[in-house]
């Protein structure tokens, strides 16, 4: 199937299939769009028994909140907490997962602004090989 071509002024040719498939799907595929905050780094750990969750940003004042996320797969996340922004220019972040899953687990965070625009970070690894019963 092939769209319309519309050309710009200088004569470029465009179509829909240059855009992102979230813009194709309009306002409601819209929602993952980049954000005014610099995540300098996302990391995690395996700490006595627990999952100790810390990350850093910056120009983080138009942040509302962080949603920490789990996964068993990599594919499905649920959430699991939130920490709400500081409002300020550098700010450290923590979150403990007291009751982490067996074996691999993805964890990210999903950044929801003031506007409920969404953005997610990398995603963490975690192993967690304690078989105490």
């Amino acid at each position: 199937m092939e769209y319309d071509k519309v050309s710009a002024i200088t004569g470029q040719v465009f179509g829909p299939w240059r855009y992102p498939t979230a813009y194709l799907q309009g306002a409601h595929g819209m929602n993952s769009i980049p954000l005014p905050i610099k995540l300098n780094s996302f990391e995690g750990a395996l700490v006595a028994d627990k999952v100790k969750l810390q990350w850093q940003s910056s120009d983080d004042e138009n942040v509302a909140i962080y949603q920490i996320e789990r996964s068993s797969n990599n594919r499905n996340f649920t959430t699991i907490g939130s920490v709400p922004s500081i409002h300020q220019n550098s700010n450290s972040y923590i979150f403990t997962d007291s009751q982490p899953l067996k074996g691999l687990s993805w964890y990210r965070l999903k950044i929801t602004d003031e506007y409920n625009h969404i953005n997610y970070s990398k995603t963490v690894v975690i192993k967690n090989t304690n078989d105490e019963f």
